[in-house]
């Protein structure tokens, strides 16, 4: 299972909202590699979130950027089930704290690790650097994974822009 924090979650729909524009910026890859990621993942899988993720982007005080990743949570991305048990969730994420964490990243890591998941994508390097040795979950950022996915250049996404989208005019994303 492959997870998105709330940053990548943010950059993933700003860069699939982009077209025609190209990511740009210093996260331009990483924007790039999550739209890759997305589409040639084998179709029987998906980004999920996890519950403090989505208590993130909901607190978002524009109502037009809340508004864009409530309709992109609920059209492209699974919610974790079941919920996490809170009693070893909160255990679990004071241990997490103590590496210098904050607590919703820490949540949000033993939230995955109770969903049983293999991957959170994340752009926060002192998270990764942090806590990649005190987790089971592997934290990585989408360039790393994209990386790692070794799609053969050339090979065809496994999921198309809906029809409409300007993504389907662009040339950016393509591998």
């Amino acid at each position: 299972m492959l997870a998105l924090d709330a940053n990548a979650f943010s950059y993933w729909i700003e860069a699939m909202n982009a077209a025609p524009e190209q990511p740009s910026g210093r996260l331009a890859e990483e924007k790039l590699a999550l739209v890759r990621i997305f589409l040639w993942m084998p179709p029987e899988a998906g980004f999920h979130l996890v519950p403090t993720v989505k208590v993130e982007y909901e607190a978002i005080p524009n109502h037009a950027k809340r508004d864009c990743h409530i309709a992109w949570a609920l059209s492209q991305v699974s919610e974790i089930q079941p919920s996490p048990q809170e009693a070893l969730l909160a255990k679990r994420t004071e241990e997490l704290v103590s590496y210098r964490v904050g607590a919703s990243d820490g949540k949000i890591i033993a939230e995955c690790e109770q969903a049983r998941v293999g991957a959170l994508l994340t752009c926060d390097g002192k998270l990764i650097e942090r806590l990649r040795m005190e987790t089971r979950v592997w934290l990585v950022r989408p360039s790393e994974f994209w990386d790692r996915m070794r799609i053969p250049r050339g090979s065809p996404p496994n999921r198309r822009p809906a029809d409409g989208s300007p993504l389907l005019q662009c040339s950016w994303w393509q591998w």
